[in-house]
């Protein structure tokens, strides 16, 4: 009977979050409410079922890969859209989206990851409301569903304003109140994501749980305090806060009960000792999709399931003492050419023991955060500190350099090698250090394309704008 309700209740949300990928956000939002007062009130009655609607959350995005992972993931379309991976031909068969994302020619009739993200959060929105509106859910269970769902709104949020720039805060399932919405400035967004991961960081606990929510797991496939303040630390570097910053990466690399550095052939295993987050792979006989879609065959790349490689402008930054050229990167030889890839995953083919879990958020980004954001407080020591914590990891010497300019740019050439096609941090690096002039000028045209100013930012979709002409209008250059 509770199995039976819960799949009902998913799928009269999935009626309306369906619609999406096809039509938009905001359609979507036009539809009646997805959820009767009934089925809601039935599956946020007991703590089994409500917390099987945050299960099915993390279910959904694992299962469905975009914007999340695989080849529709942003590691990938980032990756191919800065400087970290080449697309073979410059053709993907049975994706237009891939060689538009690698020629910097998207436009807003093909603009990606827009309305997935807020599929997402118009699920944690709906879970949010059937929370609030519960009595008969345990407090504890009550308040740990609200600070998960309230993370992952937070965590969509932040790459929907760092991808698109301006756009709509929705907080609730009200068609009526969404379709009115107007773009907000990026830093209301990012004070409504500062908003959600305090207010998760007070409702989640330091341990990580299982899907009772009430019993510690050794697995760290649902967010916890942690993810929270890891999240907050990188939100507050990215605003300059750096004190901030420094206080939240503090919070994570403090629990070395938790979180340490692993081996670094370790580090992408699942639970790990440095992960912070991950998604636990649900289809039968697959690790990750990241797997999937950068481990090349010995065939080399394809234009298919396998198109990409890393790029020319990747390689060089790695020297030959640096562990992580030699143990997250593999290479294949096809008629005398050489072909590397990113194997950070080393499971790229189906059927294989479960060993790899998606790595979301991590310890090493902590360090690299708190690195960078006590140097820009002019605290020179602490910023080589942790910088070399990661370069020793690496097999790298210490660093000693003194002066803060030169030790900021060390910091970023270290995000470039620890942190490549993972989650668009590169990307954004280019974006937030003002790089994209000196940086893509020289890969676009590589591409054989044209670098423009404007393409920092993502066009909104076109079929938004037509629905909702509150969105109007769309970025500069679209």
């Amino acid at each position: 009977m509770l199995l039976t309700l819960i799949k009902k209740y998913f799928r009269k949300l999935c009626v309306v979050v369906s619609a999406c990928a096809f039509l938009s956000c905001a359609e979507m939002l036009a539809i009646d409410p997805p959820i009767n007062e009934e089925i809601a009130s039935e599956v946020f009655k007991s703590n089994s079922t409500a917390a099987a609607v945050l299960t099915g959350i993390f279910y959904e995005i694992s299962d469905t890969g975009t914007p999340f992972s695989g080849r529709g993931g942003l590691s990938f379309g980032l990756g191919l859209y800065a400087d970290e991976l080449n697309l073979r031909d410059n053709v993907a068969i049975g994706s237009f989206l891939l060689p538009l994302l690698y020629s910097n020619s998207l436009t807003p009739r093909n603009a990606p990851y827009w309305n997935n993200f807020y599929q997402i959060i118009y699920r944690c929105n709906a879970a949010l409301e059937g929370l609030n509106d519960s009595n008969s859910l345990s407090p504890l269970v009550k308040s740990r569903l609200q600070g998960e769902a309230k993370f992952v709104r937070a965590f969509c949020y932040f790459y929907i304003t760092n991808l698109f720039g301006e756009a709509p805060i929705l907080l609730g399932t009200d068609y009526k109140i969404n379709l009115s919405i107007k773009k907000s400035p990026v830093l209301t967004i990012y004070e409504q994501i500062i908003s959600d991961l305090n207010e998760a960081k007070n409702l989640l606990t330091d341990e990580y749980l299982h899907n009772d929510l009430t019993s510690v797991s050794g697995e760290r496939i649902r967010p916890n305090k942690g993810a929270a303040c890891a999240l907050l630390s990188r939100v507050y570097l990215y605003l300059d806060a750096y004190e901030d910053a420094e206080i939240e990466a503090d919070k994570v690399i403090g629990q070395n009960g938790i979180y340490s550095l692993t081996d670094i052939n370790s580090v992408f295993l699942s639970n790990s000792s440095e992960a912070i987050w991950q998604l636990q792979p649900v289809s039968i006989g697959e690790n990750t999709k990241d797997g999937l879609a950068f481990v090349l065959p010995a065939a080399g790349p394809n234009s298919t399931t396998k198109p990409a490689y890393m790029s020319q402008f990747l390689l060089p930054v790695f020297g030959g003492m640096d562990n992580r050229s030699n143990y997250w990167m593999g290479s294949v030889n096809v008629n005398g050419i050489t072909y590397k890839y990113p194997y950070k995953y080393k499971v790229g083919t189906l059927g294989q023991p479960l060993t790899e879990y998606l790595m979301i958020l991590r310890l090493a980004e902590q360090y690299l955060i708190r690195s960078e954001a006590r140097t820009k407080r002019n605290n020179i020591v602490g910023g080589l500190e942790d910088l070399n914590v990661i370069r020793r990891r690496s097999g790298l010497p210490d660093t000693t350099l003194v002066n803060q300019q030169d030790l900021l740019s060390a910091i970023t050439l270290e995000r470039q090698r620890e942190l490549f096609t993972e989650w668009g941090h590169r990307w954004f690096d280019i974006c937030r250090l003002d790089l994209s002039e000196s940086v893509m000028s020289q890969v676009s045209s590589s591409k054989g394309a044209e670098w423009m100013t404007y393409k920092r930012l993502f066009p909104i979709p076109e079929n938004n704008i037509i629905l909702n002409p509150n969105l109007a209008p769309n970025n500069v250059g679209y």
